[in-house]
């Protein structure tokens, strides 16, 4: 679904965090492999993802919203072009094996 802009919510029922990380990785990685030829110039599609797991505690979706985009911000600051979960722990990023300055 589009969100907004240039951002857009994946929804995965009955998948925790772990099921949501390597699904996310999956999208980043095959946007990755896909150039663009414009203009004798290559165009390298790069997301950053970020991802949220439903808690007990939410009381409607826009708590669970907000969670994700805290993550997508998170990985935009810590070098975009990657896959951050936040949730009741801390936030954290995965590593990727690409350079940090892609958007």
């Amino acid at each position: 679904m589009r969100y907004g802009g240039e951002e857009f919510v994946v929804l995965a029922p009955q998948t925790g965090q772990k099921g949501a990380l390597d699904l996310a990785e999956r999208i980043v990685q095959a946007l990755r492999c896909e150039a663009i030829e414009a203009e004798h110039n290559t165009i390298t599609i790069t997301a950053s993802c970020g991802i949220a797991v439903l808690d007990q505690g939410d009381k409607d979706p826009e708590q669970l919203l907000r969670r994700a985009d805290e993550a997508m911000y998170a990985a935009k600051l810590s070098g975009r072009d990657q896959v951050v979960a936040i949730g009741s722990a801390p936030a954290t990023a995965l590593e990727n094996d690409t350079d940090a300055g892609h958007n």
